[in-house]
């Protein structure tokens, strides 16, 4: 059985770096604890593909958009995630 989740948080001032750390942190974590995935036809254990997005402020300022609707932030984070399963799973990808 496949399982995706979306968790979007609001973490004020975090960079696209920071985000990348927390996200390897939680992959590797899941990784190294070895749960089976029998009925996986991609790994014999679960991993983990993370999708994530980052928006600097002064970046929608500099562009004239004053705001950022959930749908485009969420976009982004979508099309990370495609790229990390993409490039073979089981990894981070963040988009800015």
């Amino acid at each position: 059985e496949k399982a995706e989740m979306v968790s979007l948080e609001r973490i004020p001032g975090m960079k696209e770096e920071e985000l990348a750390e927390l996200a390897e942190t939680i992959r590797s974590t899941v990784c190294k604890r070895k749960i089976p995935a029998p009925d996986s036809a991609v790994a014999e254990i679960v991993t983990v593909s993370v999708g994530a997005a980052t928006v600097e402020l002064s970046e929608l300022k500099l562009t004239g958009k004053v705001e950022l609707r959930y749908e485009d932030f969420l976009k982004k984070a979508d099309e990370a995630l495609y790229e990390a399963k993409e490039k073979g799973r089981n990894r981070v990808v963040c988009h800015r």
